[in-house]
């Protein structure tokens, strides 16, 4: 007879999964959206900071809103007039630092 021991049921094991620790809902507003710190992470790891971060799909823009948070350049587009105006509205009502936002003329 034999069984199996599954990692959370082995009081000796720890595990220290990095990813798990980020995951959050912190500023979660749509089922398809990705936390923040995750695309954080992500953006440190792979970009150097004067790349240029490309968001394909934009959805919710969350890349975007990251990207301009660490000084980065970025580019988002998005084939669905929803996930653009979602998107504009998110990035015109985002706070930076380092510009101000005004209405398009």
């Amino acid at each position: 007879m034999s069984w199996e021991l599954f990692g959370d049921e082995d009081p000796e094991s720890q595990n220290n999964n990095l990813w798990a620790a980020l995951m959050s809902a912190e500023d979660m507003r749509f089922v398809v959206q990705t936390a923040a710190s995750i695309t954080t992470q992500c953006i440190l790891m792979t970009q150097d900071p004067e790349e240029l971060v490309f968001q394909p799909a934009c959805g919710t823009c969350t890349t975007a809103e990251v990207a301009g948070d660490w000084y980065r350049r970025w580019i988002a587009r998005d084939t669905s007039r929803v996930a653009v105006a979602i998107a504009r509205q998110r990035l015109m009502t985002a706070n930076y630092d380092y510009c101000e936002m005004g209405p398009s003329r």
